[in-house]
């Protein structure tokens, strides 16, 4: 026999019980019956691993979990699986696959909350994206927490850059408790200290708008009382219009008392407060609206 020759049925017999091997193995995991069912969050965010957790994966799986230990993994078909689990609105991906020592393996890339909604239609949370992602005992995040009634023409999207600079800081995140998003240019802060409401207006100059809402806080409230205001509006470039809650008041020495403005309102310039402290007269300007 040549040698060329013998080459060949050596490379065809190891081929062929490479072949046999795999149907060997394969018949072997088909006809095993399951160990357990292994759930694994393919996500490095914080929010999403708290928001999807291996037991509400397991959950979505119904009766499997129960029945898996005495079904052979041949009977359990992954694909219809995939299918199913696809369509969980908090599931991105989903991947099912059976290994060799018997266990189903169910990979899940979760959707990533940015915000839990409260509408008329009910509650749920929207990703980067605005799309509904469940909400409920099995699925939870701490993020913020935005009220309105939302449509198509005004969707729920709208409120992410606002729920965003919220989130990114460790201070706003305290002192936030809820978004009103009444209309596009009329998006109210709920804070945690009682007594009065933020009007932010659109989202355009969002970290100028939070700096004067400190300002404010840091600059005024102190000296002229918690609850001397019920709205303190964000919209103006430049100044930090405050509606007093007692309408009775005599205006303080700092409003600008020029006729475009409400009498009820005190329009306090956000430069000047930063070189004047409360009680003198700031200069005076028309507000832009911004």
């Amino acid at each position: 026999m040549s040698r060329p020759l013998a080459k060949w049925l050596i490379l065809i017999a190891l081929l062929a019980y490479a072949v046999l091997m795999a149907a060997f193995a394969d018949s072997a995991v088909r006809h095993r019956t399951g160990s357990d069912i292994e759930i694994i969050i393919d996500s490095e965010d914080t929010a999403a691993v708290s928001f999807l957790t291996p037991g509400a994966v397991k959950r979505e799986l119904g009766s499997l979990p129960a029945r898996f230990s005495r079904m052979p993994l041949s009977a359990i078909d992954t694909d219809s699986l995939e299918r199913m689990l696809a369509c969980v609105n908090n599931f991105e991906h989903v991947e099912v696959v059976r290994t060799g020592t018997g266990k189903l393996l169910v990979k899940v890339v979760p959707m990533i909350p940015e915000a839990r909604i409260f509408s008329s239609t009910g509650t749920y949370y929207i990703n980067k994206d605005g799309k509904r992602l469940d909400a409920h005992a099995e699925y939870f995040a701490d993020l913020p927490v935005v009220r309105g009634n939302f449509t198509r023409r005004m969707p729920a999207s709208g409120v992410l850059p606002v729920t965003r600079h919220i989130a990114s800081d460790t201070l706003l995140r305290d002192l936030i408790t809820m978004v009103e998003y009444r209309s596009p240019s009329n998006i109210i802060l709920i804070p945690r200290i009682r007594g009065h409401v933020i009007n932010l207006g659109d989202t355009t100059r969002l970290a100028e708008k939070f700096a004067n809402l400190l300002l404010m806080y840091r600059k005024v409230m102190p000296y002229k009382g918690w609850n001397t205001y019920d709205t303190i509006s964000l919209k103006f470039k430049g100044q930090i219009v405050a509606t007093r809650a007692d309408k009775t008041t005599l205006p303080h020495n700092f409003v600008d008392d020029s006729e475009d403005i409400d009498p009820e309102e005190e329009a306090l310039d956000a430069q000047t407060m930063t070189e004047n402290p409360p009680g003198i007269p700031p200069r005076k300007g028309s507000r832009q609206p911004g």
